[in-house]
């Protein structure tokens, strides 16, 4: 009979550490829930260029408010270019394609905004798509 009282006294006293809690964490651990909708960070700007022609073509991006310089780029070759890699969302930007030293389009692009252009074998910039979102 001692024994038994023993065993439960034991038991008893031991079962507070023994409890199903991940020892390895503390009070200021934070749980992180992926579940949450996308924020306007996760989002992708969406500008392209399709260039058809083989003249210089430089693209250079300014960031409007700072004026920082994103992009600067050079193409000699018929490509697609996706400018919006380079960008992120909830910012404005000033936009110059040039062809051959000569500015075609000259813009500033809302945050809001997205646009497919083409540069045409003449070297002109015509607008294929346009978005607001």
């Amino acid at each position: 009979m001692r024994f038994r009282y023993a065993i439960i006294c034991f038991l008893i006293v031991t079962s507070g550490c023994t409890s199903f809690t991940d020892q390895n964490t503390s009070a200021t651990d934070t749980v992180t829930d992926t579940t949450e909708p996308a924020t306007t960070e996760s989002i992708k700007v969406f500008f392209k260029v399709n260039i058809q022609t083989e003249d210089r073509v430089n693209i250079r991006v300014k960031e409007l408010e700072s004026q920082d310089l994103v992009l600067n780029k050079t193409y000699t070759s018929k490509k697609r270019v996706d400018i919006g890699k380079s960008l992120e969302a909830a910012t404005d930007y000033r936009i110059i394609i040039r062809t051959n030293g000569t500015v075609q389009w000259n813009k500033s692009v809302q945050d809001y905004e997205g646009y497919e252009l083409r540069v045409e074998e003449n070297g002109t910039v015509t607008v294929v798509n346009f978005f607001e979102s």
